[in-house]
């Protein structure tokens, strides 16, 4: 699991450059006896990055919607990075003499009619 760890946290940043938050989950709480080192869980979690671990069954889905929330919430939590990406948004949105949320409809074309060569698209 490090590995994969150390491999999110290569590829996949925050805007800001921060670490993608990452929760450990551990499954099969559903198995009778089976018996949890939470110490030992928390120690691995801190060592490798983990902002929290889950006691989870996806047999039972115990647990499983607790921790999705809290990693959404966890990464929605950087208010920091969303506040800029949409204040860089308003910002090129003013540029182009439009209001902040307000999308610009691409140029007229009459229905059947080919592109011209200078019309901008999405490929």
């Amino acid at each position: 699991m490090a590995k994969w760890k150390k491999e999110i946290d290569a590829k996949v940043l925050l805007p800001n450059g921060q670490a993608l938050p990452v929760v450990l989950l551990a499954n099969k709480s559903d198995v009778e006896g089976a018996v949890v080192d939470s110490a030992a869980l928390d120690a691995y979690c801190e060592e490798n990055g983990f902002v929290a671990w889950f006691e989870t069954s996806a047999k039972t889905n115990h647990k499983i919607d607790a921790a999705a929330r809290f990693l959404v919430e966890n990464i929605l939590g950087h208010e920091d990075v969303f506040a800029e990406k949409k204040k860089k948004r308003e910002e090129l949105a003013l540029g182009g003499n439009l209001k902040p949320g307000v999308v610009s409809p691409g140029p007229a074309s009459t229905p059947g009619a080919a592109p011209s060569a200078d019309a901008g698209g999405c490929c």
